[in-house]
Formats: structure tokens, C-alpha cells, sequence
């Protein structure tokens, strides 16, 4: 979303439009005032600091954090490669 609202709105009208949950979101910024605002807006989300400036860098971190093993370690069923394809639509 492109708009001058806080991040924190942002994930809240994406867990209402995905009908997802909060705490479902992991918010990851290279920015501490970003991580710190998300974080006290919306406590169930997980904020994680990612190094900035360095793309090889960020790659690695996200490659190996463990909130987002989840991507790495499980194939999806049907039902989450449909819905996949209809968050896409």
C-alpha cells in the first residue's frame, strides 16, 4: 500500500482484507522508530529488525530467521496454495 498512514494501519487493513490475524503477520523494517511504532500499535504482531543497506546481507537474515522457517520447512496443502492464488487475484 502506497499512502501517508503508519505502518500499523497498513497491517491492520491487511489482516482485515486477507482475514488473517494479527499475530499471523511477522512486520520486518531496518528502521527501530518503524519497529517500535508497529509494536505498540499492534502488540500480536512479531517485529523483527532486519539489517538495512545491504542486500546480500538482508537475504541471509530472513533466509534463517526462525519466524520465517515456516516458508523454508513446510509445503503447503491445497488449501494454502488456493488461497495463495487468491490473495495474487
Amino acid at each position: 500500500e502506497v499512502h501517508w498512514e503508519s505502518k500499523a494501519v497498513s497491517l491492520r487493513r491487511l489482516s482485515e482484507q486477507l482475514d488473517l490475524p494479527l499475530h499471523a503477520f511477522v512486520f520486518l523494517d531496518d528502521n527501530p522508530a518503524e519497529l517500535r511504532d508497529v509494536g505498540r500499535a499492534l502488540p500480536d504482531v512479531l517485529c523483527v529488525g532486519i539489517p538495512g543497506g545491504r542486500p546480500a546481507e538482508m537475504e541471509s537474515f530472513v533466509r534463517r530467521h526462525w519466524a520465517l522457517d515456516v516458508w523454508r520447512s513446510e509445503r503447503g496443502t491445497a488449501e494454502d496454495n488456493l488461497r495463495t492464488q487468491t490473495y495474487r487475484e
